[in-house]
């Protein structure tokens, strides 16, 4: 494979023109025929910058004259919503091909490492994630997982406790427990596929992903809805130059379609739904219309909390909460002078909102506002505006 080019093609010279910070790489084979092809735009960059700390990608077919793989590289806004990093067109799936274009995608974005990546487990897909994008923790698709495991394993009642080792609330040794007795029930110990998915459980399992970053993402599931979008734009019998043409004409849609939830958040108030006024209201004004409603729901579950225990230590104020009716404890501990606050479930690390054991300890402590270091930036109403 040669070295990629950096001037821009032909076809993107009139959206080069158009978009500020447009950006192209693609190689050629022996024959100097185009081989690869990566593209974005000023907005996906911008974009990336933001909200590229959590990196999805996935491989379609079927939207281009030359029934080549087309991929697309996204993640989750501010309104929880889909958004596009970059975009490509390969002319297979070798495991070269796929060492290009991460390559040519973190080049493009100056550099900058996603913390998580997810995608659909493919092989060589998998091999370069771990050559590019060493410091990401790399998780495989809930959804091709689940179908996975009914197309190889075919014994009743695997397929139900299989899902609660995927993305059950579980602690590491509960799941051991009941990996080790799907194993045994359903005689599954020299089953290949079986064994190899445990030797990965730290790609899948929720119990071992817990405090690692994914923005809530389990699936591939945006990058494929992004695919089955394409279809109102794209048309198989497309060449390039109009597949590109199009493909960008979609984003643009995409793009105009952001500017309602853009002003719904910035115009207006939700009204209050639970007793707890003055911090639903302060999150009103900090969070996103869409992560807004997300904390709410957490915040009407922090009448179920109950502090069992309080401890003072010279570090900090150690608090031993569980939900009503509930035996298991939660640890949640509050660095009073920082005002910062930690909890067992680690919810903060992984989806970047306070558990409802926090929240019940806030509103244990009288608190009417949310402490900055449960707040995430990327979940903001400002965080396009700094």
């Amino acid at each position: 494979m040669r070295k990629s080019g950096l001037q821009v093609p032909t076809i993107f010279c009139a959206f080069a023109n158009q978009s500020g910070g447009f950006e192209t790489r693609y190689s050629l084979d022996v024959d100097k025929r185009l081989e690869n092809l990566f593209w974005c735009d000023g907005t996906s960059r911008y974009d990336y910058s933001i909200f590229g700390d959590v990196l999805g990608f996935d491989a379609t077919y079927g939207h281009n004259k030359y029934k080549c793989p087309l991929v697309i590289f996204s993640g989750v806004d501010h309104h929880m919503r889909t958004v596009v990093f970059g975009y490509a067109i390969l002319s297979n799936e070798s495991e070269a091909s796929y060492l290009w274009l991460p390559r040519s995608f973190l080049e493009a974005m100056k550099g900058k490492q996603p913390k998580s990546i997810i995608t659909d487990g493919d092989l060589a897909m998998k091999s370069a994630v771990s050559i590019v994008f060493p410091g990401a923790h790399h998780r495989l698709c809930s959804w091709h997982l689940l179908r996975n495991a009914t197309a190889r394993v075919e014994r009743p009642g695997f397929l139900r406790k299989f899902c609660l080792c995927l993305m059950g609330d579980l602690e590491v040794e509960e799941f051991e427990t009941i990996w080790t007795d799907i194993v045994a029930d359903h005689e599954l110990e020299d089953h290949p596929w079986i064994v190899d998915l445990y030797a990965k459980k730290h790609s899948w399992s929720n119990a071992h992903i817990r405090g690692i970053f994914f923005a809530g993402l389990k699936t591939t599931s945006r990058c494929e809805a992004l695919n089955m979008q394409l279809g109102k734009f794209i048309h198989n019998g497309y060449n390039l130059r109009e597949f590109v043409e199009h493909f960008q004409h979609y984003l643009e849609f995409m793009r105009r379609r952001e500017l309602v939830p853009d002003y719904k958040s910035a115009y207006g108030e939700p009204v209050v739904k639970t007793k707890l006024e003055a911090i639903e209201q302060f999150a009103a004004t900090v969070y996103t219309r869409e992560v807004f409603k997300l904390f709410r729901e957490v915040l009407m579950l922090a009448s179920n909390v109950r502090v069992v225990s309080t401890k003072r230590t010279s570090a900090c104020v150690l608090f031993k909460v569980a939900m009503y009716c509930r035996q298991r404890l939660w640890a949640v501990s509050w660095a009073e002078e920082d005002d910062e606050f930690s909890c067992s479930y680690q919810r903060m690390e992984s989806f970047g909102l306070p558990c409802v054991h926090k929240v019940g300890v806030l509103v244990y402590l009288n608190m009417t506002a949310i402490p900055k270091g449960l707040i995430l930036d990327r979940w903001t109403k400002r965080v396009m505006s700094g």
